[in-house]
């Protein structure tokens, strides 16, 4: 049975999903504008995305200029230890001449939402889920929280340019807030893909390939999301092999276990991170800051007379 079928018999489903897709692009879509307010002309962002938003499309337009890859707001410094896949997703976007800001606020979290509904659809209908258990399931998945979005909503004029703010920051990756955090989204799609295969346990080659793959992605977007992914595939494949009595589940998960390590060193560089800074996952002030310690310090040692330390604005 098709999407169209699907949705067309369970009213409740389609209300849950419509609603769902419109809170979050209501979320993002709004939050950009090109205008004037008042005697102020150019880009206007919404107050949640004002930092994330222009630190990835910063990564995406100075980063990848040169090879290692350099940190947009610190002159001098390497990118390590960050999760940079989204900013080369905008880059590659705009080698083929779309905006990273159109990518960002407009395509992505469109494409991001039809692979979430996807993910979704193909969760419930593999696993034999009923026309209720698959409303509860969009329903939590969409919409479940705070509901905070539903007051925001009603006092909120639809002309402002970022509709959905003003919410507390702890709601931030509920449903219905999730596109503050574009990779966050689409790494839970990845997870339902895999979640899927798993509950199913038709594992073959080419499975293992796929999740793979998608595990790959996912620790590029996310690091804590692949390891739950992992998490997941790991307890799963035991599972299964032991049930099956087959030993190349075993293969299968060091197969992974090895592609994740070298995911791991593509996106995170611990190498390199060991001598800069903890992994951006383990350390809150990862990127570069062991070095803008360093220099700190140089500076306090060799200008007595220099109240404020030479730190770049973005720390």
């Amino acid at each position: 049975m098709d999407i169209k079928n699907i949705l067309s018999k369970n009213k409740m489903l389609l209300l849950i999903t419509a609603v769902g897709m419109l809170i979050n692009l209501l979320y993002i879509i709004p939050s950009i504008k090109w205008g004037c307010e008042g005697s102020l002309c150019g880009l206007w962002i919404g107050e949640w995305h004002y930092h994330d938003a222009l630190w990835h499309i910063a990564v995406s337009r100075v980063s990848f200029g040169s090879f290692p890859f350099i940190y947009p707001s610190a002159s001098g410094y390497l990118l390590t230890s960050y999760n940079y896949l989204l900013g080369l997703i905008l880059h590659l976007l705009e080698l083929v001449r779309i905006d990273a800001f159109i990518s960002y606020f407009y395509i992505l979290p469109v494409v991001s939402n039809i692979i979430f509904f996807h993910a979704l659809y193909r969760y419930t209908r593999l696993t034999d889920k009923t026309k209720r258990q698959s409303v509860w399931i969009f329903f939590f998945s969409y919409l479940a929280g705070s509901f905070s979005y539903f007051l925001i909503l009603y006092n909120r004029d639809f002309a402002s340019y970022s509709i959905l703010k003003g919410f507390p920051v702890a709601t931030t990756l509920q449903p219905g807030f999730v596109l503050s955090n574009i990779q966050f989204f689409i790494s839970l799609s990845l997870f339902f893909y895999i979640l899927t295969d798993v509950i199913l346990g038709k594992i073959s080659k080419k499975i293992v390939l796929i999740h793979t793959l998608l595990l790959f992605f996912s620790i590029g977007f996310k690091m804590y999301s692949s390891i739950l992914t992992l998490y997941i595939i790991t307890v799963g494949y035991m599972y299964w092999g032991y049930t099956k009595r087959n030993p190349k589940y075993v293969a299968y998960l060091l197969f992974l276990f090895t592609v994740s390590a070298i995911a791991y060193f593509i996106f995170y560089l611990p190498i390199n991170s060991y001598v800069k800074g903890s992994p951006f996952a383990l350390s809150p002030f990862a990127i570069p800051y062991r070095d803008w310690e360093t220099d700190r310090k140089s500076t306090r040692l060799n200008s007595s007379h220099l109240k404020l330390s030479r730190m770049p604005s973005s720390a």
